[in-house]
């Protein structure tokens, strides 16, 4: 009995110590969105969304976040923010936050699928914008976000003036066989997260990790970033701000694409593949040289896109970059602001300049 009560007592003492420890380095690490005024968009289920604006008098850009990550992906600080440099260069910049990340709460956050992103806010946010605008946004889309975006494009393309994915690997079955693997291991990790509400708690195991992160290139810092291509402090910010808790039924359906290659309905993905060499879209895909998260061989749909408008950009020291560049630093890397930044916004200006000589 005294053993019993000896390890009870070890183990609250433990759990005390990392609560403790999340939060004084929480509020150590932690910086508050300086950059956008928070609006409210409402879904046909009655989610209400947090959509950050970043105002600007030139075209509308719709920005979305990846897995386990929210709109801070986009504006961690002035030097690396994505939104604000596009703001900057005159786009009127909103950047998403899914349902149950971010700022946008919802009552049972582990009930939450693919589905409802790609059907439900995506489509949601796009109206929004619209409406308020007068104009078709593009959609710029990290990781998943970039997969959202193709799922709005097959579905509504007339919705969107354009389409940027960075680092979004819709041809799964091309991941690295360690990821392929890993995605066996979700249905494990789902019963595991019942008892948490459904949802993996990423965002407190990054907090725990935060004060140790960047210090060194250790894994897992290695599986989401290039190497020497991202500061240490910016790591640590991410870790505390920009992460957030991963509803499981996301992550099998991500795992289901992985092993079975099936889209949302169930479909082959190659359907939803095949679907954009009819797209009238102009898209881009900008990819990392040594992105192990989304390599090159998954990302790229140049042989969808023959004869539209499409580019594809790879970030690497070959095509000219100063490092090889891997999946988050696409976004928020020492050199995104110098090399990736710039590259998207003229993408954008092109594009946005040929939609309005096309408009009536």
């Amino acid at each position: 009995m005294t053993l019993v009560l000896t390890l009870l007592a070890a183990l609250a003492a433990l759990a005390l110590l990392t609560w403790a420890h999340v939060v004084f380095w929480t509020q150590r690490l932690s910086r508050p969105l300086r950059g956008g005024t928070r609006l409210e968009v409402l879904t046909d289920d009655g989610v209400r969304l947090a959509l950050w604006h970043y105002p600007g008098t030139g075209s509308p850009v719709i920005c979305c976040h990846g897995v386990a990550c929210n709109s801070r992906s986009f504006d961690l600080d002035a030097e690396t923010s994505l939104a604000r440099d596009l703001s900057a260069r005159g786009f009127d910049v909103y950047v998403l936050d899914l349902r149950g990340g971010g700022h946008s709460f919802v009552e049972s956050p582990g009930a939450i699928g693919f589905f409802d992103y790609a059907r439900r806010d995506a489509p949601a946010a796009v109206a929004f914008v619209q409406t308020r605008t007068g104009r078709r946004p593009f959609w710029v889309g990290h990781s998943m976000g970039g997969l959202i975006g193709y799922e709005v494009a097959v579905a509504a393309a007339h919705s969107l003036a354009g389409l940027v994915a960075i680092g979004s690997p819709i041809k799964l079955q091309n991941l690295r066989g360690a990821l392929v693997k890993g995605a066996h291991l979700v249905p494990t990790l789902s019963l595991l997260s019942r008892p948490l509400g459904g949802r993996l708690p990423v965002s407190f195991i990054s907090r725990v990790l935060a004060p140790l992160a960047g210090r060194r290139p250790l894994w897992p810092q290695t599986l989401f970033f290039g190497p020497s291509s991202i500061r240490g402090s910016v790591i640590r910010r991410f870790l505390v701000d920009g992460v957030h808790a991963v509803p499981s039924a996301v992550l099998s359906e991500l795992a289901r694409r992985m092993v079975a290659d099936e889209s949302l309905d169930g479909r082959s993905m190659s359907l939803l593949r095949e679907a954009l060499s009819s797209l009238t879209l102009p898209t881009m895909t900008i990819m990392g040289a040594v992105d192990l998260i989304a390599p090159i061989a998954a990302c790229d749909v140049t042989e969808h896109r023959q004869g539209r408008d499409h580019e594809a950009v790879v970030m690497s020291i070959a095509t000219g970059a100063p490092v090889d560049f891997g999946h988050l630093d696409l976004l928020f890397g020492t050199h995104a602001s110098t090399h990736v930044h710039p590259r998207l916004a003229a993408w954008l200006a092109d594009r946005a300049g040929l939609c309005e000589s096309a408009a009536p």
